[in-house]
């Protein structure tokens, strides 16, 4: 066989086990290890969400084993909030992937790497390489994909237009709230105390059949993320912490860790054990 028709037949078997592999897929939650960074994954029905894209490549190595490239095709792009560490994977994905839409706040903030992703955006957008892209995202918007559904929790409308250049960029992570039949999570990005504290949870709270079932620690583990009033009103059963093994921030704090401890949230963390998933059902 000659080294071409090896190639084709090796391309074909990686399709049909790809194919395989997507029909048996269930719905799931995949927490990404990306280091000291944020990537969520929500796969549903094999569409495929992504919240942020971690501060590196690691997220086009996990995609790499999804999809064969340049086939790669995202249903939707959520970007919490503009740091490094949870756009820079994101950047990757707009040269390897379709997206369907991307979804952020356009806000102040000065760093390369922001103003790169932006750029690359915007040239992707007009080669019809990304179907849309969403400049504002807030509490209420809604995003339905058959029986899942995600609600923006924050920002507000108010927050978002008297935002300053002083604000504390971690508070501009969007909030979302995943909803599943009797399955709920909360993905809170980097978002801070004063602000976590001010998110409207009550708006939500109809759709939750019992405890929260997961909550995605604010702001990898740190203290400032902590809000105590914000857990003991969800009760979450299972609290997972994005981290970087021996960071130098030494994230996620003792204290945090004690308080999920005292209202028995089971906690795990990407710095012990690599990528989590979690079924929807």
């Amino acid at each position: 066989m000659s080294i071409k028709r090896m190639i084709i037949v090796l391309v074909i078997c990686q399709i049909f086990q790809l194919a395989f592999r997507a029909s048996h897929t269930k719905n799931k939650i995949i927490i990404f290890d990306v280091g000291q960074g944020d990537s969520i994954m929500i796969d549903f029905d094999n569409k495929k969400v992504i919240i942020d894209g971690g501060s590196n490549w690691d997220l086009d190595q996990y995609l790499e084993n999804m999809f064969i490239f340049p086939f790669c095709k995202l249903e939707m792009m959520f970007v919490t909030h503009p740091q490094y560490d949870h756009i820079t994977g994101l950047k990757r994905m707009l040269e390897r992937c379709n997206v369907n839409n991307v979804v952020f706040n356009v806000v102040p903030y000065k760093s390369n790497t922001y103003h790169d992703f932006l750029v690359k955006l915007e040239t992707y957008s007009k080669t019809n390489k990304v179907g849309q892209f969403d400049q504002k995202v807030v509490e209420g918007d809604t995003y339905e994909f058959g029986e899942m559904k995600l609600i923006t929790l924050w920002p507000t409308e108010r927050f978002i237009s008297t935002l300053k250049k002083s604000e504390n960029i971690n508070n501009i992570s969007t909030v979302l709230f995943l909803d599943y039949k009797d399955y709920e999570a909360i993905f809170t990005g980097d978002i801070e105390e004063k602000a976590l504290n001010r998110v409207n949870f009550d708006s939500v709270i109809k759709y939750i059949d019992g405890p929260l079932d997961l909550y995605k620690v604010s702001h990898h583990g740190a203290i400032n993320g902590l809000s105590k009033k914000v857990l003991l009103q969800l009760k979450p059963q299972t609290c997972v912490i994005s981290v970087g093994k021996d960071n130098r921030y030494n994230h996620p704090d003792p204290v945090v860790l004690d308080f999920l401890s005292q209202i028995n949230c089971e906690v795990r963390r990407t710095d012990l054990e690599g990528t989590i998933e979690f079924e929807l059902h």
